[in-house]
């Protein structure tokens, strides 16, 4: 059956089932879905705002309220190490493919496969690995393993640096001498706790 419908102030010519014709004769060549007309909206008709992005601190209108003295205080994240304070001694790109007997474009790939750890620092700023992390011209062992499990939990290279160098009493010394000394059991079992 074909026909005509107004919707919303507009005339648009109906189709029927398939085979039929309109009154002319001409097959159809569209359908037209219903379509139900908008409410046309008021002057004051508005829609309440999403939340909105507001500048400066999240809890910038938060009182502070003072802490008892029987709770632990709460640790500040710039006490805690960085691994520029716990690396001393660093390398460039350059000088690790000497150090290996390689070329620059080889440590790079390094990097790239998750092998070896850089990071921009120094004035200026190059790429550098931590010095600790070669072994008599090798990477030391069990390392690319390692930094995968950290990675994979969620450490950023600076996190998984700092974790790697920061002492620890119940190790007993730094996560990166126990790799050194091709102990990684308990290196790793470590960082699967702190990544998971």
């Amino acid at each position: 059956m074909s026909g005509e419908v107004d919707v919303a102030g507009l005339t648009r010519p109906t189709v029927g089932a398939p085979g039929e014709s309109d009154a002319e004769g001409r097959a159809p060549t569209r359908r037209v879905a219903s379509v139900s007309p908008r409410r046309p909206r008021a002057r004051g008709d508005v829609p309440a705002p999403a939340l909105a992005w507001h500048p400066g601190r999240v809890n910038a209108d938060t009182p502070q309220t003072p802490a008892s003295e029987d709770a632990a205080p709460t640790p500040n994240p710039t006490d805690a190490p960085t691994y520029e304070a716990v690396i001393g001694s660093w390398l460039t790109l350059p000088d690790v493919a000497l150090e290996m007997e390689i070329e620059v474009s080889q440590v790079r790939r390094l990097i790239e496969d998750g092998q070896l750890v850089a990071v921009r620092r120094g004035t200026p700023v190059v790429r550098s690995v931590p010095a600790e992390m070669l072994l008599e011209g090798e990477l030391i062992p069990h390392l690319a393993g390692t930094l995968t499990v950290l990675r994979d939990g969620g450490f950023s290279d600076e996190e998984l640096l700092t974790w790697l160098f920061t002492e620890d009493e119940t190790l007993p010394g730094r996560p990166i001498d126990q790799l050194r000394a091709g102990q990684r059991g308990e290196v790793r079992r470590r960082a699967l706790a702190l990544a998971f």
